[in-house]
């Protein structure tokens, strides 16, 4: 009895099979004909009854195509059989839906044969997949704007510029096309690389009309930057050659650019050198939150002839942030330009000229004297400020870096002075009444007389910040590193501190002193910066960039 049994199902099971591979159920004649025929399955194998199938030529767009053998469409049988007969030959993709089961399944490059049946292999459905697209600043495109995928009936019509546009029932399986057409029809495949559709998942898209994208982690762990607290509003650094950036895929001056944070938000940037044939490139990327111990990144978008340069420039350099001047110094004719929305513009003056810095480009101050005038700006008042530059000696002894002063003794005028001392230490003067130093209304602070900037071959950071409450927060920096070696007066006995002299770099308001060497990236800012601040902007900018890298 058991053995009858056995036999009745064997046989059941092979008449199944045989049902599910048979060309000529759903519909199917005995006549020779041309055409498609198949069996689909649900995920447990069981056949796929009362499921529509559609039959589309393989570039098939469900918005234009209006030819009587664009888009065939059949039922399965209860055997889970299709089939399409008497059809052009050709190319084709099928698609197979259960709308009750939210399930689909998808065959593409398909070919029909002219005068055969081409009997496809079974494929089993599963749930949908679904794709959202996030477009950015598309001004150009309209109501007739709308996304699908070749040889489908999937489309989605966008109403406005910057649409996410959500495609739903997508088969599982990898799409190599999401084709974007515009009102005046023009065609674009917005996948940068081949898409995988999985079941009951959402893929993202993000900036599409940009073809290439790169992640660039932020890394102030141990291993990098070593940055233990959170650092606000910062402007990274970005440097860009030709072992890390295709600079053919970019537009020319970079004007495609486009970064984005991990919450999708568009972050400012500003190029401060763009320059495709030597395959070099420094872009300042502002980042809301640099986070202490930890890794993050950004996405930086290009290749996209649409897009033109975003106008956040001055937004890096956010006077809302505490800058007041910034001197990227790269300029090869006479104006000095200022970053920042200040507008602090100012001259060069003497033998000075262009040289490779230690970003981009520098000005180099022969040994006949000459000096940058930036006019009268930056009188801080009763503010704290930070004074940082990068400098490259070419000399020793008493030289000056950046002045708003003639010098001498104090007085109630007498600005303030930022310079190389006699023992080549870093040392700033600021006074507002008094007439020797160390008098009631006079403070200046030096680094460590061990530690003197005497080579002329390295860049080296300077920086002072201070603060107006307390002389031990008034703190002198070489490389990142506090070196403050000691102070005379007190500088909550200054007052505020002002006069009508020009702001020079390389040398005093009345010419002495000039610095023979190079200069490169002055900053003043109207607060007091932090350690790790200072620290940050050495790493980030130094020749040994532990902050960023690419993957």
């Amino acid at each position: 009895m058991k053995s009858a049994v056995a036999i009745i199902l064997a046989v059941l099971s092979i008449s199944l099979i045989t049902v599910c591979n048979s060309p000529d159920t759903a519909g199917a004649t005995t006549e020779t004909t041309n055409g498609i025929a198949g069996c689909i399955r649900n995920k447990d194998n069981t056949v796929a009854a009362n499921t529509i199938v559609k039959l589309f030529v393989h570039d098939y767009n469900p918005m234009a195509d209006t030819s009587e053998y664009a888009i065939l469409i059949d039922t399965t049988d209860i055997d889970g059989n299709f089939s399409f007969r008497r059809i052009r030959s050709g190319n084709y993709s099928v698609l197979a839906r259960n709308e009750k089961q939210g399930t689909s399944a998808m065959l593409r490059d398909i070919t029909v044969p002219e005068d055969s049946i081409n009997e496809i292999p079974s494929f089993s459905l599963d749930k949908n997949g679904s794709i959202l697209v996030q477009f950015h600043s598309l001004s150009i495109m309209d109501s007739g704007s709308y996304l699908y995928i070749p040889g489908t009936d999937i489309v989605a019509v966008i109403k406005k510029a910057d649409d996410s546009i959500l495609l739903s029932e997508i088969p599982s399986g990898s799409f190599k096309e999401l084709i974007l057409i515009r009102s005046e029809n023009k065609r674009t495949n917005i996948l940068r690389n081949e898409l995988e559709i999985r079941p009951d998942t959402t893929i993202n898209i993000e900036k599409p009309l940009w073809k290439f994208s790169r992640q660039i982690i932020l890394n102030t762990t141990s291993s990098g930057a070593d940055i233990k607290g959170d650092i606000r509003n910062f402007p990274v650094l970005i440097r860009l050659n030709a072992a890390n950036f295709d600079f053919s895929q970019a537009m020319p001056g970079g004007k495609d650019l486009l970064f984005s944070a991990k919450n999708k938000s568009i972050l400012p940037y500003q190029i401060e050198r763009w320059d495709e044939n030597s395959g070099q490139a420094e872009v300042w990327v502002k980042i809301d939150t640099i986070f202490g111990n930890a890794e993050q990144s950004i996405i930086m978008y290009w290749g996209n002839p649409e897009a033109t340069l975003q106008k956040t420039d001055q937004v890096v350099f956010d006077t809302a942030d505490g800058f007041q001047c910034v001197w990227h110094l790269g300029e090869n004719a006479d104006s000095v330009y200022d970053a920042t929305a200040n507008g602090y513009h100012g001259y060069r003056f003497g033998n000075i000229s262009r040289a490779f810095g230690i970003i981009g480009f520098a000005q180099r101050f022969d040994s006949s004297g000459a000096y940058c005038d930036m006019g009268n700006v930056f009188n801080p008042a009763n503010s704290d400020f930070t004074i940082s530059a990068w400098a490259k000696r070419a000399d020793t002894g008493l030289q000056a870096i950046i002045v708003k002063s003639n010098g001498d003794k104090p007085n109630d005028t007498y600005g303030w002075n930022l310079s190389f001392g006699l023992s080549n230490q870093l040392h700033f003067f600021t006074a507002t009444a008094g007439t020797t130093w160390a008098e009631a209304g006079s403070f200046d602070l030096w680094s460590d007389l061990n530690s003197p900037i005497i080579d002329s071959t390295s860049w080296h950071h300077v920086a002072v910040v201070i603060s107006r409450s307390d002389n031990e927060r008034c703190r002198c920096y070489i490389d990142g590193v506090d070196v403050t070696g000691g102070y005379r007066g007190n500088i909550s006995e200054i007052t505020s501190i002002f006069n009508k002299l020009p702001l020079r770099i390389g040398s005093e308001a009345d010419g002495d002193y000039k610095l023979t060497g190079s200069i490169d990236e002055c900053v003043i800012s109207n607060v007091a910066r932090s350690e790790e601040w200072i620290r940050l902007c050495f790493i980030n900018q130094g020749p040994d960039d532990r902050l960023v890298s690419f993957k």
